[in-house]
């Protein structure tokens, strides 16, 4: 593995921390429990065992090989999903020491599946390749028939599984009555009807039942509408934020997005037009910075914004107002750093550039903004002429180009709001890791 590779990893690591700690924890215990069934001679658990294992692979092979980012929040999910299902549903026995165990992953399947069908077409729809743009409703319709689509073929697993294997995927239900039109005496179409059992013999031998048993109808009628509250929740929820732009925050949680070039270091970066701008964030270490730091969520805590193709001079916003920065030669002050750069129409880039070089020959007048910096923590938009934070300056220059949809206000965004705004854009050609 070259070094590229590794720290490829490491910065993805420490990226996505929570997914990683809980991928190790739930495999070391998927690990114990198939130990403890290889001792017990249980080898269909240990089979079992190992497939948890390879479906935990699953998602990452899916990013890698699909193209796509999948939301930290989606893929802890998928793996406590799976481990649920498989280890504490089938090996611990919940399917029958929890009623509702099934349901609940069910209702949950449903949910998770409209998210990713709804991932699917969105995908297409803010592709360049694709000229037709679909409505939000027929987005919605598409993401519920998806979920939809996936339970059924779930309950034909299932019933392929208990008709071919003999297992009993399709749990039986008691019941107390049933109607048939088979025990019709005139032999028509009359459903004929048997209430109040509570007594069931098969060949002389009286079935400790309490009712008659049905042999898995009920619960596959019941997995289908619970996966269908959990489709038409996500479809009707997901159609409200495409169709009025609000509550979006709670979408990019769940639906995975495209996935693009991911580069180690700046010798990688390309040749480009003047229409090519870069966001670098980084990680500083100062008394401030550490406090942003902690109170954002531990990622980047500095913004600033290139204009030339060499990404050697960048413009940004410190404690002595608006400065030309060169961060390569203050490397040992920056722990980690990513950069994106967008590609912008020619117009845009020059309204910006005009902007930044008024600012740069009046730059006196400038000043840092600690109170913006302040209240945007606590979400509350607050603009004061001349006074900037650095992520708020480089949104708002972002902000001018139509190329770029950002979803608030300049004065919201911190430098560790910005990956998974700029991540999202359709104008983004490549993601740099650790360029200085």
């Amino acid at each position: 593995m070259g070094t590229g590779n590794k720290n490829e990893i490491l910065e993805q690591i420490k990226s996505h921390k929570g997914v990683f700690l809980l991928y190790i924890f739930l495999r070391i215990m998927v690990a114990v429990v198939m130990v403890r069934q290889f001792l017990a001679g249980n080898f269909q658990y240990v089979f079992l065992c190992i497939l948890v294992l390879f479906l935990f692979i699953v998602p990452s092979l899916i990013e890698k090989e699909g193209g796509i980012r999948l939301p930290d929040t989606l893929e802890i999910i998928i793996l406590l999903f799976i481990f649920a299902a498989e280890i504490l549903g089938e090996i611990q026995e919940f399917y029958v020491q929890i009623p509702f165990w099934d349901t609940l992953l069910h209702t949950l399947n449903g949910f998770l599946a409209a998210a990713v069908g709804l991932s699917l077409v969105e995908i297409l729809n803010n592709s360049e390749r694709v000229a037709m743009k679909l409505s939000p409703f027929f987005i919605a319709v598409v993401a519920f028939c998806f979920s939809m689509t996936v339970g059924v073929m779930w309950e034909f697993a299932e019933f392929g599984a208990d008709m071919l294997f003999g297992m009993d995927m399709q749990k039986d239900t008691v019941v107390h009555e049933i109607h048939s039109v088979m025990l019709d005496p005139a032999g028509g179409q009359t459903p004929y009807a048997i209430e109040d059992i509570h007594q069931v013999v098969i060949d002389g031998q009286e079935m400790e039942l309490d009712g008659y048993l049905d042999i898995g109808l009920t619960d596959t009628m019941k997995d289908l509408f619970v996966n269908f509250i959990g489709a038409i929740v996500f479809s009707v929820g997901g159609y409200f934020s495409m169709k009025h732009g609000k509550g979006k925050n709670w979408m990019k949680n769940f639906v995975p997005e495209k996935a693009y070039r991911f580069s180690e270091g700046a010798e990688h970066m390309q040749e480009h037009e003047n229409t090519m701008i870069t966001v670098l964030l980084t990680r500083y270490y100062s008394t401030f910075s550490n406090f942003i730091y902690f109170v954002s969520g531990r990622g980047y805590t500095h913004a600033s914004l290139a204009l030339d193709d060499k990404n050697e001079s960048y413009y940004s916003f410190n404690f002595r107002g608006f400065r030309k920065e060169y961060p390569k030669k203050y490397r040992h002050r920056s722990k980690s750093s990513i950069s994106y750069t967008l590609e912008i129409p020619k117009e845009d880039y020059e309204k910006i550039r005009e902007k930044i070089k008024e600012m740069e020959h009046g730059k006196e007048k400038f000043h840092y903004s600690r109170i913006g910096v302040l209240l945007c923590l606590l979400h509350i938009p607050f603009r004061r002429k001349n006074y900037y934070f650095c992520s708020q300056f480089v949104t708002e220059m972002l902000q001018m180009s139509d190329a770029v949809l950002l979803r608030k206000d300049a004065s919201l965004y911190l430098p560790n709001d910005l990956p998974d705004e700029l991540g999202r854009q359709s104008c983004l050609k490549e993601i740099i890791c650790n360029p200085v």
